[in-house]
């Protein structure tokens, strides 16, 4: 790639060079009096050399912006395929899966901070944590904010106190 670029920047001198010697020689051709007409035709000839410089140019600059950008996201691969060492597929109780870490990780007071990643973010290079969500269908939820799945997390029991009494209540006053 930068061989390219090296090679497209001495096209872009030898164009400029021929361009100013171009410009010499109608310089001189005026001088000697030659016809109007070969001036013209050299002139246009300088004109579609500036234009192919300018070409040059450009395509120069996108292909050194996308070489950026290619090493951008090479450096991105590179760290996520290190951080996702780290990890390992859950399921939890409702079967949906999530990613953990495999080692526990301890705040600064020592104490186990627990954290789950998306798994559709995850298959896609991306690292987001899940955040606690609603409440859906009895289940306590994990919700991404990257891709806004919805994960559930955890089932909530209900438990329905029920009154033994052979008399009827009597809900009027409530």
């Amino acid at each position: 790639m930068f061989k390219e670029a090296i090679e497209a920047a001495k096209l872009i001198k030898n164009a400029f060079d021929t361009a100013e010697k171009l410009k010499d020689d109608i310089d001189r051709l005026k001088e000697l009096g030659e016809s109007n007409m070969k001036a013209m035709e050299l002139a246009q000839i300088a004109i579609n050399l500036q234009n192919l410089v300018f070409s040059l140019q450009r395509n120069l600059w996108t292909l050194e912006t996308n070489h950026r950008s290619l090493e951008d996201k090479i450096r991105q691969y590179e760290t996520f395929e290190v951080e996702k060492d780290k990890y390992a597929p859950h399921q939890c109780a409702s079967g949906a899966v999530v990613y953990r870490p495999i080692q526990p990780i301890h705040d600064a007071e020592g104490n186990v901070i627990v954290h789950y990643l998306c798994a559709n973010c995850y298959e896609q290079h991306k690292k987001s944590i899940l955040q606690p969500g609603e409440i859906v269908d009895s289940h306590r939820t994990l919700k991404c904010h990257c891709c806004s799945s919805v994960v559930l997390y955890e089932r909530i029991e209900c438990l329905v106190e029920t009154i033994g009494s052979r008399h009827a209540i009597d809900w009027s006053d409530y």
